[in-house]
C-alpha cells in the first residue's frame, strides 16, 4: 500500500514519476520511453564502504548470492523465464551501493518486478550455494586483481594511498581465505542490516503508462515488511596534509604504470566545483598527453562520475614510455594543472571539452539499461534522478573561470601517487589506514596484487573469452545481428548463467595495433595489457605513447540545465539530502521485526508465489524511415530517433577481392586515411566520435555527433572515401599483419583459401584504396534526431560524387546474403598455428550457403535451433553429455564473395574429434526429423524477443540496421520477420538445416597448437 500522505517524491518531475511505498521503498518511473523493451533496476544502499573490519569483500560476495535463489525462484530459477525472452540480468557492487538490473521485452515487466520483489522479500542462502559462489568470487579475484599485470591500478590499490579510514581505504574484493569463513548466517545478518525496503530504490524505464505500472509495483513490493536499516559508517575524513606515495614492483611487466589521485569536491555540497573537475578531467584526457610526453587517462570517480558520495577521487593514469620516470610524470602533471589555472589558457579548450562530454552523456543515457541504472543510482545517492537529463547542460555551462579554479586546486592540493614498476626496482611500503583499526586480513598486502588502471575496457567483447563476472553478455553491449541467428549459445554449462562482480577500471593500455573499434567500443589493446574488466568503466584506457593515444573515452554523468553562477548550481543539487537512509512515511523503527536466521529468511507465511503471466507485446516502430539507392549502388537508410538529440552514422564497404587478398595493406591504408584526413580529430571537435576499422571483410566507418553537426560529420565520411594523399609505394610497416580476434584470424585464412591465396601482383596505395572502397554493395545508415527526407538528400549531395565516380574495375562485390552456388570440391582443412593457445582448439566449420531462395525464415530458424539461442540443440547436447570446456554456436554470414553457414567450436585438444562428431550428429538429426511445434514456438518467441534488443539505443539500432542492409535486406525484413517466422513449418526448417548445416564440415579451419595432418586425422575419425 502506498502512503496516504503525499511525499516529496510523489508525482512527476521532469518526466519522472516517484512514489514511496508504506515500507519505505522508493520507486522511480520513467514512462513512455520509446522502446519495445523495459529495464528494471534495484539499487541498495550497501557497497564496499558498508563493510566493517573483517567483512572485506562481503558486499561483493553477497551480490553473487542474490542471484542463486529465493522462495519462489529457488536454485537458480531466477533465469528460467528470463532467457527464453532474450532477457538479460546482472549486478555490480560499488563503493556506496549495489545494483541489480534486468532488461526484458516490455510485456515481461511484471515478471521482472516479481523476480526483484521475491529476492527482496525472501532470499535463500544455502551452504551449497554459498560454497559455489565462494569459488566464483575466488576465481574472479584471481582474474581481475591478482592474476594479471596492473590488476589493482587504480582500484583497489590507490584508495589505500589516498585515505586513512577503513571504509574508504580497504579493498572491496577482500581476501578469498577470509571470505571462506563466511557462513549463511553471516549472509542473513548482512541482508537484514542493509537490504531493507527503505534502503532501496526501484527504477523502471519503458514504454508503459504510469497508471499501468504503479499497481504492479504495489502488488509485488507493497507487502514486504518495513525493517530498520543499519547506520552507514562515517565517511568523512580530513584531507591529506602532504603527498602520499606507494611504490610496488610487479612481475611480468616491462613498463611503469602510474596512478595519481586527487580528492574531489563533495558532489552534494559543491556540485558546481565537482562538475568543473569533470570537464577538466575531460580536457586533460584530450590534450595533456603531448605536454606530459605520455598517454593520459583521466576521470572523476574510481568507477565514474557521481558514482559515489564524497570523499571520492579524480584519477589520472598512465603507462609510461621508456625513459620517463614516475617522478617526472607527476611533476609534469602538476605543472599542467598549474598552467591551466589561468582562465586565458583554458578559454579556447573549455567549450570543446564540455561539448564533447555533454554529448557523450546524452548518448550514454539514451541507452535503455544505462538510463535505468543511472536514474536509480542518482536517486539513491543524491535524491536527484533528474540529474540524468540535467547533467549535460551543467557540463556545457562550465566556463573558463570554473575550470581555472579546479585546475588551481589540483595543482596546489596534496596528491596520492601509486607507482607499479617492473621487478628489479625497490618497493617501499605505504602507510596503512590508521583511524579505524584493521583486522590482520585488511592490513595485509593485497596478495601480491599487481594493479589495474582507470581505463576503458578493450574493444574485444566475448571474442576475448567468456563474459567475465559482472558484465552483461557483451561489453560494450551490442545488438545481436538480426541476420545471424540469435546470440551465440554456448555449450559449456557454466556459460548459461552470468556471474557478477565489482566494477574496477581496466589496466593501462599498450599501443593499439589495429584500427579503432566501432563507435561504442573502446580502443583495442593487447589482451596481455588489458583483459576485459568486469564492468564497463567510463574512461578510456591510456595508450602506450602519445601519438597512439586513444580517443577520449566515455565518462558517465555530469550535471544538467544550467544557471551560470556556481552558487545557483550548488543550490540546485546541494540542497538535496545526501544520506542513503530516509525515514519511511508512516513507519516506526519499533515496529521492525526481530532479525531472522538464514532458514527463516527464505520463508514467508504465504509460501512460494506463482510467476505472473506475460502482458501485451509491444512491437518496434519505424515511423518516417526513408530508404533509397544512389548512383553506383550505394544504399542509404535514414531512421528518426529522438532519444539522444544526436545522429549515429554507419557506413560499411565490402573490401572486394583486391582488399581481401591484401589484408595488411588494406588495414594500413585505412589508418593512413584516418590520419591524413584528420577524421577522428575533426569528429571530436564536432562534439562526437568517428572510428575507421576493418575486420578483413569490410571497411567500417562509424560514429556519432550532435544533430546540428550532421553535415560536418557527413563531410568527414565523404573525405575518407576519396583517396587522400598517400605514399607512392607501401612502406615496410604496411606489411605488418593487423591485430585480429581468433575468429577473425580463422576467417582471414578461409577468405584467402577461397580466393586462391594472397595477391601476387603489385598495386600502388592510391590504386588499391580506390579499388577496395567501391559504392557497389556499400550501405550507409543514419539513425538520429533528424528529418529522414532531408537526411537522405544531404547524404546524396555529399556522398553522391564518390558513388558516381567509382571506377568500373572495383566491382566483383560479395554476394552478401544471397548465397553462392559454388561448393568446395572436397573437404578442406586449414590450420592457423597459435602455440600460446594451450590445450584449447578453436574451430570454424562452414560451407557456402545454397543460392538465394524464398526459405530465408526457415534458414533463420534452423540456425537458431541448432546453435543460436539459450536452449539450442548443440548447447543442450554439451550440457546433457557433460562436455566441459566445449563451446558451440551456429550462425550465417559472408566471407569474401560467399555467404556461408558456420558452426564455431571451442574444445580441448583431446576432444576435437568428439566435438566434430557432436556437430555432425545434431545437424543430421535436425535435418532428418522436423522440430515439433512446441520447440519451434520456443525458438520463434526467442528470436522475436531478440530482435527487440536492437532498439535499446540509437547506436544499437544503427548497428543492427547496418547488418541487415549489408545482408541484402531492408526495413521490410525487420518489420515482417515475426510474421514470417510464425508462418514457417517444421518441415521447412528441417530442409533448411539439411542445406545449411549437414555440409558444414566441408571446410574446417582450426586455431591452436595443432598440426594440419593431425586435424585431418581427427576429422576423419569424427566421420
Amino acid at each position: 500500500m502506498t502512503s496516504p500522505h503525499p511525499t516529496p517524491e510523489a508525482g512527476a518531475a521532469g518526466g519522472l514519476h516517484r512514489r514511496t511505498l508504506a515500507n519505505g521503498l522508493r520507486i522511480v518511473l520513467a514512462p513512455h520511453w520509446p522502446t519495445p523493451r523495459t529495464a528494471v533496476a534495484v539499487h541498495y544502499g550497501a557497497g564496499f564502504r558498508s563493510e566493517r573490519p573483517g567483512q572485506e569483500g562481503m558486499a561483493h560476495l553477497f551480490e553473487h548470492l542474490m542471484f542463486r535463489g529465493s522462495e519462489s525462484l529457488p536454485d537458480g530459477a531466477f533465469y528460467d523465464a528470463l532467457h527464453p525472452l532474450a532477457g538479460a540480468a546482472n549486478g555490480t557492487t560499488h563503493q556506496d551501493y549495489t545494483d541489480y538490473f534486468q532488461t526484458v521485452p516490455a510485456q515481461a515487466l511484471e515478471q521482472a518486478l516479481f523476480r526483484e520483489a521475491d529476492r527482496m522479500r525472501a532470499p535463500r542462502f544455502t551452504p551449497g550455494q554459498l560454497a559455489a559462489q565462494l569459488v566464483e568470487v575466488t576465481r574472479e579475484i584471481a582474474h581481475m586483481r591478482d592474476g594479471r599485470p596492473y590488476g589493482g591500478l587504480p582500484w583497489p590499490l590507490l584508495p589505500r594511498v589516498m585515505f586513512r579510514d577503513f571504509a574508504n581505504a580497504h579493498d572491496g574484493y577482500g581476501d578469498a581465505r577470509v571470505l571462506g569463513r563466511v557462513t549463511v548466517e553471516d549472509c542473513a545478518r548482512f541482508f537484514e542490516a542493509y537490504y531493507t525496503p527503505s534502503n532501496a530504490v526501484v527504477t523502471i524505464v519503458g514504454p508503459h503508462r504510469p497508471e499501468d505500472v504503479c499497481p504492479l509495483v504495489e502488488r509485488h513490493f507493497g507487502d514486504i515488511p518495513h525493517r530498520a536499516t543499519a547506520e552507514p559508517p562515517p565517511l568523512d575524513e580530513p584531507p591529506p596534509t602532504g603527498e602520499r606515495r606507494l611504490r610496488r614492483t610487479v612481475a611480468g611487466v616491462t613498463r611503469t604504470a602510474v596512478a595519481v589521485g586527487h580528492r574531489l569536491p563533495d558532489p552534494a555540497a559543491r556540485p558546481g566545483a565537482y562538475v568543473a573537475h569533470m570537464v577538466l578531467a575531460e580536457l586533460a584526457q584530450r590534450s595533456a598527453a603531448e605536454e606530459l610526453a605520455a598517454p593520459v587517462s583521466a576521470g572523476c570517480g574510481f568507477f565514474g562520475p557521481l558514482d559515489a558520495r564524497g570523499p571520492d577521487a579524480l584519477v589520472v593514469t598512465s603507462l609510461l614510455p621508456r625513459g620517463l620516470t614516475a617522478d617526472e610524470f607527476t611533476d609534469r602533471l602538476t605543472a599542467w594543472w598549474a598552467r591551466h589555472g589561468d582562465p586565458r589558457t583554458v578559454a579556447g579548450a573549455a567549450e570543446g571539452a564540455g561539448r564533447s562530454l555533454a554529448s557523450r552523456l546524452r548518448r550514454d543515457h539514451a541507452d535503455l539499461q544505462q538510463r535505468c541504472r543511472a536514474l536509480g543510482r542518482l536517486e539513491l545517492l543524491f535524491g536527484r534522478a533528474e540529474l540524468v537529463d540535467e547533467l549535460p547542460g551543467l557540463v556545457e555551462a562550465v566556463d573558463p573561470d570554473d575550470l581555472a579554479q579546479a585546475a588551481t586546486a589540483l595543482a596546489t592540493a596534496p596528491r596520492a601517487v601509486l607507482v607499479l614498476e617492473p621487478e628489479g626496482v625497490p618497493a617501499e611500503a605505504a602507510e596503512p589506514p590508521t583511524r579505524t583499526a584493521a583486522t590482520p586480513a585488511q592490513a595485509a598486502p593485497t596478495q601480491g596484487a599487481p594493479a589495474q588502471a582507470q581505463a576503458a575496457p578493450t574493444s574485444a567483447t566475448p571474442a576475448a573469452g567468456a563474459p567475465r563476472p559482472g558484465t552483461p553478455a557483451a561489453s560494450p553491449r551490442s545488438a545481436p545481428p538480426p541476420e545471424a541467428a540469435a546470440a551465440p549459445a554456448q555449450g559449456a554449462p557454466a556459460q548459461a548463467t552470468p556471474r557478477h562482480t565489482t566494477p574496477p577500471r581496466a589496466a593501462p593500455a599498450a599501443p593499439a595495433q589495429t584500427p579503432p573499434a566501432p563507435p561504442r567500443a573502446a580502443p583495442a589493446v593487447p589482451a596481455q595489457a588489458t583483459p576485459a574488466p568486469p564492468h564497463t568503466p567510463p574512461h578510456t584506457a591510456p595508450a602506450a605513447s602519445a601519438q597512439d593515444a586513444p580517443a577520449p573515452g566515455t565518462p558517465a554523468p555530469a550535471v544538467g540545465a544550467p544557471p551560470r553562477s556556481a552558487s545557483a548550481r550548488d543550490a540546485q543539487i546541494g540542497s538535496v539530502p545526501t544520506t542513503a537512509l530516509r525515514p519511511s512515511p508512516g513507519t516506526n523503527s519499533a515496529q521492525a521485526p526481530a532479525p531472522r536466521g538464514a532458514v527463516e529468511l527464505g520463508r514467508t507465511s504465504l509460501g512460494p508465489r506463482p510467476l505472473p503471466p506475460l502482458g501485451e507485446p509491444v512491437g518496434p516502430r519505424f515511423t518516417g524511415a526513408k530508404e533509397t539507392v544512389l548512383a553506383g549502388g550505394l544504399r542509404v537508410l535514414a531512421v528518426p530517433d529522438r532519444r539522444a538529440g544526436l545522429v549515429e552514422v554507419r557506413l560499411r564497404v565490402p573490401l572486394g577481392p583486391d582488399g581481401w587478398r591484401r589484408p595488411a595493406e588494406s588495414a594500413w591504408l585505412l589508418r593512413c586515411a584516418d590520419a591524413a584526413t584528420g577524421a577522428s580529430a575533426r569528429a571530436r571537435r564536432l562534439g562526437g566520435e568517428l572510428r575507421v576499422s576493418t575486420s578483413g571483410q569490410w571497411a567500417d566507418i562509424g560514429g556519432w555527433a550532435p544533430r546540428e553537426a550532421y553535415s560536418g560529420l557527413l563531410r568527414i565520411v565523404a573525405d575518407l572515401l576519396e583517396p587522400p594523399r598517400l605514399p607512392d609505394v607501401f612502406p615496410p610497416a604496411a606489411a605488418v599483419a593487423p591485430r585480429l580476434s581468433p575468429e577473425q584470424r580463422m576467417d582471414q585464412a578461409l577468405r584467402l583459401h577461397w580466393l586462391g591465396g594472397e595477391a601476387d601482383d603489385v598495386l600502388a596505395p592510391t590504386a588499391l584504396y580506390r579499388r577496395m572502397l567501391s559504392p557497389e554493395g556499400t550501405v550507409f545508415v543514419v539513425v538520429g534526431d533528424l528529418e529522414p527526407e532531408r537526411t537522405v538528400e544531404e547524404a546524396a549531395r555529399l556522398l553522391g560524387p564518390w558513388a558516381s565516380s567509382a571506377p568500373a574495375e572495383s566491382a566483383d562485390t560479395p554476394t552478401t546474403g544471397t548465397g553462392s552456388a559454388c561448393r568446395a570440391d572436397a573437404p578442406a582443412v586449414l590450420v592457423v598455428r597459435e602455440p600460446s593457445a594451450g590445450d584449447a582448439v578453436g574451430m570454424t566449420l562452414c560451407a557456402p550457403e545454397p543460392a538465394h531462395s524464398d526459405d530465408v525464415p526457415a534458414r533463420y530458424l534452423a540456425t537458431a535451433l541448432l546453435g543460436g539461442h539459450y536452449g539450442a540443440r548443440l548447447a543442450e547436447r554439451c550440457r546433457r553429455l557433460g562436455r566441459a570446456g566445449h563451446v558451440m554456436f551456429a550462425a550465417r554470414d559472408v566471407v569474401a564473395d560467399r555467404a556461408r553457414a558456420l558452426v564455431r567450436v571451442t574444445a580441448p585438444r583431446a576432444e576435437v574429434a568428439q566435438a566434430l562428431h557432436d556437430v555432425r550428429e545434431e545437424a543430421a538429426a535436425l535435418a532428418a526429423v522436423p522440430p515439433t511445434r512446441d520447440e519451434l514456438d520456443v525458438v520463434r518467441r526467442y528470436c522475436g524477443a531478440q530482435l527487440l534488443t536492437a532498439f535499446d539505443s540509437p547506436g544499437l539500432l544503427a548497428d543492427a540496421l547496418r547488418h541487415t542492409m549489408i545482408s541484402g535486406r531492408g526495413l521490410e525484413w525487420v518489420i515482417s520477420r515475426p510474421q514470417l517466422l510464425g508462418a514457417t513449418t517444421g518441415e521447412e526448417v528441417a530442409q533448411a538445416a539439411k542445406a545449411l548445416f549437414v555440409p558444414v564440415t566441408d571446410t574446417v579451419v582450426a586455431l591452436g597448437d595443432v598440426e594440419q595432418d593431425w586435424l585431418a586425422r581427427e576429422l576423419g575419425a569424427a566421420r
